[in-house]
């Protein structure tokens, strides 16, 4: 397919990355696979109905215009509709249906017809509106009927909205916009000028409508996703990469700021602090981060010829990746400009703020405060050009692309921004090297590296660089948390209270829109650990959203509806936050202010509502939080005492004080990490918190001190990790809601991790302050996108539990558990023994893949081990000077003696098991008979037996009747696996050695012994011939191609022909290139087609033969779990709820 004109004739309002649809979209297979002959057919019929129509089509009303052009086309791109179809939802609204509803069948529409009275659609994928030729799409218009007067644009809006139909239509003919139901009411859509591509006559360009509104783009293709679910997709990931890049160069950036700032001082002794060098790095960071954000989206204006010439910071990084760095560190040119532009922003030039229409905004990052420090310290012209380098090329790149900053949310920005808070400045004299220890990337002086250690960078004397370690939102345990979230916990908590204000709304029987409109904007809702104001920030969009929606019964009162006045109103009327972090506060009221920087006002009040302080330490009222004052003060932000009656008099001083919501994501740090890092907050919450117990984690201070904030009948929705429902720590808390408070919802997720690298499970919990009352709704996730199941609980002791264990409980008296049959233990740790042997030598310095000298002992790994089998080993030196004398934990030799079951320590459960004899590392749990260790005696096993309920005469007795095999079977069974899941205190990763010994486990007599055992041999010899055939076929592939084989090779019975083949070619293709750089006459030729055909057949047998046998071994796999589920004597019911919960993927 010919590449298109580069007048492409769309635009894209903010729904697909416009990176993604310039560099990316032609190469699209969906793309490439329209023909010639399809688009020339599309382009003769739409050319000739246009020279047919062209003269009339302004002059036609609505309606004509529909018959003569608008369906023609719809009908040409394949789609099937219904015209004014009723739909339920409307009509409940009293609002008439809209013009068009899509199906993806002629059946669903026929049902849908045939089902009239139903009001039932199946198989919707859109609903469109069509419009006279040159009516304007965003303009409100004058009417009788509210609705009719509403803007074109509002009208698809609000039928998506209410119909939950996930795309959308709007067209007059001339302009046709495609939407999506996600962004509610906020101007984001595709345009394509239909008109402008025929009038240019450049066929090709007609791609850009084609691809993006033909049937064939909205409807999956089997288990694939539809095209325009493709192009999202694509734009979403580029957004995520660019973002995760920008994070990544900003760290440099920020280091280049610094530097220099601290360069441009001519006398030392003048020299700020390296904590105000740092802090005002980080404003500076932020504001080139909102400017190259703000020029991508237009709020600056960055197509104003003197704007551009004089301020823009894109001609500037044009001019960058032209010309380079010209070195010249003292010149500050560029900083003159850039603090002109800041000057103007912050409103300080009012003249050239006016002169250029550009939005003011004197708070936040861009308060004139800060500008004091930039107007006395300047950047020279390397460094700042070094930074804007690196915030805005792709240096990864040969063409080094400049980042699209338009393709990011300005959420996005304060995760970048929230991630640099993680890090200190430091500058010393002498020069420092990045190095490893104990795992970690640590700092440390050149002349200390030992020999062994890799240095991964290198900084000079007197140089800064930045150091990970307890920064400020880490230490104060804070994670960002994902828009699905925010956006989740938004509508948990906020329909109920709109369903609440519509029966206030209604007067003299009929709903008084203006009423209710009145009650939202009355609410008062406070994040108190906001960061960068994420959920502040969702929150108003989302009751925005319920406000534009309202309006559909209202008169139209401006020329149009503006979404962002609408959130302006929200944030200025409703929304409250709170931050210990004094610059994510500022960060907070930017991010707020940013999403409605079009409107070129300032936000009222958001001084007096978005503010600095410690939501843990000061008092609420004298009455009814009797918390003494702290005087101390901290001005890193760390024990900043928030008294809550003096800073927000208005939530408190009246006749119903508190807040309406609180919501978002509190802090996680236990109090061991706050001893070390914040003491005295520490000493303060333990002394004055009434629920702080054992080992507790600060997140319980937080909804302590929260339950006293919310005002009776206040909704209470936290983000916290699911270590509440179980451990010791929160048993208090725990007692005091579920006595005190009404608990809502609990939404699980338990196999969805929020919060990457972090370790941990959460659960959200909703509560209000009001009487405990039942039923409590529990919701189990299997993603971030929607729920799996849904229970309510009738039973105030069954409140706190994990979603799936309410109908199986076990009288354990009647049971073994593991540890009466087996010792276990945790592997090898092979790191060198300290401190006398400390750095001398680390686990990979003693790692063979290949038997030598001193490698000689075959190493298991926890990633090597499956159900039912162990998948590959190293070597590890064994029998030398230092090992295992020298090493941490060496163990006893007889736990790694042959016959023996492992497990994996992470992810998972699996059981394997082990009749070679292998070392075991610290990532596998080793489960050996107590009689294979008898007579063994050490510290570890007087312990286990200290705990024990039998002799370990009795213990060795009990072993000898179960054989290993049945062990494997039961371990891996889906009961056995459930019953672990269930009583292990949190869903952390970890396969925890303590909750594997206390499974039940039955009593299993010699006959079913004996059928178990059969069964699992056959799975054991079944999954060989499964490893055999892998191996032989990947061997032949080496020997036949000369390749080295990759991850997906090695995955090859897994992947489709056309995938196996183009990675075979790759790796053909990288093979001989290497081999042609001594022969660089040979040019390599792809498969013949004989070649072709019999690896195809070889491939497909082979393939099949594997899927034959694991369909034996899933039937016997069958048998067992029923055969156990007899044993353990589960009911029909206990059997179902198991068999539910693995149909969920765990």
């Amino acid at each position: 397919m010919a590449s298109v004109s580069p007048f492409p004739s769309y635009h894209n309002e903010n729904l697909f990355s416009n990176y993604y649809l310039e560099k990316h979209l032609q190469r699209e297979s969906f793309w490439t696979t329209i023909t010639e002959n399809e688009l020339d057919s599309f382009w003769s019929f739409i050319h000739t109905l246009f020279s047919k129509e062209q003269t009339e089509l302004a002059k036609y009303n609505e309606t004509t215009l529909e018959e003569k052009w608008i369906r023609p086309i719809l009908d040409k791109l394949g789609h099937i509709y219904l015209i004014k179809h009723p739909i339920k939802a409307l009509g409940e609204e009293q609002i008439r249906s809209p013009d068009y509803v899509f199906f993806n069948t002629e059946e669903n529409q026929k049902n849908t017809l045939r089902d009239h009275d139903a009001g039932e659609r199946t198989g919707t994928y859109a609903v469109g509106e069509a419009k006279s030729w040159d009516k304007k799409l965003d303009a409100n218009d004058k009417n009788t009927d509210p609705f009719e007067s509403r803007s074109p644009h509002y009208q698809i809006t609000y039928y998506l909205r209410t119909t939950s139909t996930q795309w959308g239509i709007l067209t007059n003919g001339k302009l046709w916009r495609l939407y999506l139901g996600d962004f509610g009411f906020k101007k984001v859509y595709y345009e394509v000028n239909l008109e402008s591509i025929l009038r240019r006559n450049i066929k090709q360009n007609m791609l850009y409508f084609l691809v993006f509104f033909r049937q064939a783009s909205f409807i999956p293709y089997g288990a694939q996703p539809s095209i325009l679910e493709k192009i999202k997709t694509g734009s979403e990931t580029y957004a995520i990469k660019i973002q995760q890049e920008i994070k990544k160069q900003a760290y440099e950036a920020l280091r280049n700021l610094c530097q220099g700032f601290l360069d441009s001082w001519s006398e030392p002794s003048k020299k700020p602090g390296l904590t105000e060098i740092q802090r005002n790095g980080l404003i500076l960071l932020y504001r080139l981060l909102f400017i190259f954000y703000a020029e991508s989206h237009h709020i600056l204006p960055v197509s104003d010829t003197q704007y551009f010439e004089k301020y823009s910071l894109h001609k500037l990084r044009l001019e960058i990746r032209e010309k380079g760095i010209k070195r010249a560190s003292r010149t500050s040119l560029y900083w003159s400009r850039l603090t002109a532009l800041f000057a103007i922003i912050s409103d300080t030039q009012e003249t050239s703020n006016l002169a250029l229409n550009i939005p003011r905004f004197k708070e936040g990052l861009f308060s004139p405060k800060y500008q004091t420090f930039f107007e006395k310290h300047e950047i020279g012209n390397s460094s700042l050009i070094e930074a804007i380098k690196r915030l805005s090329q792709n240096l990864g790149t040969p063409e080094k692309e400049l980042y699209d900053y338009s393709s990011l949310e300005i959420t996005h920005l304060g995760s970048i921004y929230e991630g640099l808070l993680d890090y200190r400045i430091r500058y010393e004299q002498e020069a420092y090297v990045g190095v490893k220890r104990n795992k970690l990337p640590v700092w440390i002086p050149k002349s200390e590296v030992q020999p062994w250690e890799r240095i991964s960078e290198e900084v000079p004397p007197k140089t800064i660089f930045l150091e990970a370690g307890q920064g400020e939102r880490k230490s104060s345990g804070s994670f960002y948390t994902p828009s699905e979230i925010v956006k989740h916990m938004s509508y948990t908590c906020l329909e109920p209270i709109f369903d609440h204000f519509r029966e206030e709304a209604i007067q003299n029987l009929q709903f008084d829109p203006k009423r209710y409109i009145e009650l939202i904007l009355h609410l008062k809702i406070l994040d108190p650990a906001m960061g960068s104001g994420h959920f502040l920030l969702g929150i108003a969009e989302y009751i925005a959203n319920e406000l534009m929606r309202v309006q559909v019964t209202l008169p139209v009162e401006s020329e149009e509806d503006n979404f962002l006045r609408y959130v302006k109103t929200v944030i200025e009327n409703t929304i409250y936050g709170v931050d210990l972090n004094a610059l994510a506060v500022d960060l907070a009221k930017d991010a707020l202010w940013f999403e409605i920087a079009f409107l070129n006002e300032s936000l009222s009040l958001i001084e007096q509502r978005i503010k600095w302080g410690n939501a843990l330490t000061g008092i609420i009222t004298a009455n009814n939080f009797p918390f003494e004052r702290i005087t101390g003060y901290d001005t890193e932000g760390i024990i900043h005492p928030f008294d809550w009656n003096l800073e927000f008099p208005l939530i408190f001083q009246g006749k119903d004080p508190g807040f309406d919501l609180i919501i978002g994501n509190p802090p996680y740090i236990n109090a061991i990490n706050m001893k070390m890092r914040m003491p005295e907050v520490r000493d303060y919450l333990k002394e004055n918190y009434k629920f702080l117990s054992e080992k507790w984690d600060i997140y319980i201070a937080f909804i302590e001190r929260c339950l006293c904030l919310l005002r009776k009948g206040g909704v209470l929705s936290f983000i916290v990790p699911d270590a509440f429902l179980s451990e010791k720590y929160a048993k208090p808390i725990r007692e005091y809601i579920q006595n005190s408070f009404r608990i809502l919802q609990i939404d699980y997720f338990s196999d969805v991790i929020i919060f990457e690298r972090v370790g941990i499970h959460n659960i959200i919990l909703t509560l209000q302050k009001e009487p405990p009352k039942l039923p409590i709704r529990k919701i189990l996730y299997r993603d971030l996108k929607g729920s799996v199941e849904i229970k309510e609980v009738l039973d105030y002791e069954r409140i706190f539990t994990e979603f799936f264990d309410e109908t199986i409980t076990l009288d354990e008296s009647k049971f073994y558990t593991l540890d009466d049959i087996a010792y276990i233990s945790t592997g090898i740790v092979f790191n060198a023994k300290e401190p006398e042997y400390k750095g001398q030598f680390k686990k990979k310095d003693l790692i063979s893949l290949t038997p030598t000298k001193n490698h000689t002992r075959k190493l298991l790994e926890g990633d090597k081990v499956f159900p039912y089998e162990i998948r590959g080993h190293c070597y590890v030196e064994w029998g030398t000077e230092r090992v295992p004398r020298n090493i941490r934990r060496p163990t006893f030799s007889e736990l790694h003696q042959s016959h023996k079951l492992v497990t994996n320590k992470l992810g998972a459960f699996k059981v394997a098991y082990d009749d070679e004899g292998y070392l075991c590392d610290q990532t596998v749990r080793v489960i050996i008979k107590w009689q294979q260790i008898q007579g063994i005696t050490n510290d570890s096993i007087k312990k286990t037996l200290s705990k024990a309920r039998y002799s370990r005469e009795d213990l060795e007795l009990i072993s000898r009747g179960f054989d290993y095999y049945v062990l494997l079977a039961l371990l891996n069974s889906k009961i056995y696996r459930f019953l672990f899941y269930k009583k292990r205190t949190s869903h952390s990763m970890d396969i925890n050695p303590d909750v594997l010994r206390k499974i039940a486990i039955p009593e299993i007599n010699s006959d079913d012994q004996s059928e178990i055992k059969r069964l699992t041999r056959e799975i054991i010899d079944l999954s060989k011939k499964i490893s055999k055939i892998r191996q032989d076929f990947v061997s032949s592939l080496s020997l036949e191609f000369k390749i080295k084989n990759s991850t997906k090779i090695m995955d090859w019975d897994n992947l489709d022909w056309g995938i196996f083949l183009n990675e075979l070619h790759r790796l053909s293709r990288k093979s001989q290139k290497q081999f042609n750089q001594f022969n660089p006459k040979i040019i390599p030729k792809p498969l013949s087609l004989s070649q072709k055909s019999e690896w195809n057949t070889h491939f497909k047998r082979q393939k099949a033969a594997i899927r034959l046998a694991e369909e034996e071994i899933q039937i016997r796999i069958q048998q067992l779990d029923t055969q156990f589920y007899a044993l353990y004597g589960l009911t029909a019911t206990q059997v179902q709820t198991i068999e539910n919960y693995f149909s969920q993927g765990y």
